[in-house]
């Protein structure tokens, strides 16, 4: 079963607007998604709205895929 955290993570260094955004220190959640993948059958992903960022990014981070989205400049 997929499940989808929605959730405020670093953002990654492929990002195309890694240099003009603010960036969230936040890793509890990815701590998380880990142990549900490592634990359990579920098939945790992630998804980042950030402020700013002109482009729809999808990387992975230690294992877990991550979704992040644009949104307007705060």
């Amino acid at each position: 079963m997929r499940v989808l955290h929605l959730c405020s993570l670093p953002v990654a260094s492929d990002h195309p607007d890694l240099s003009h955004i603010r960036q969230s220190h936040k890793r509890w959640v990815l701590q998380l998604a880990k142990a549900q993948r490592a634990h359990t059958d579920l098939q945790p992903e992630c998804a980042v709205v950030l402020p700013g960022a002109r482009h729809v990014h999808s990387s992975e981070i230690e294992g877990v895929r991550v979704h992040y989205l644009p949104a307007a400049a705060r």
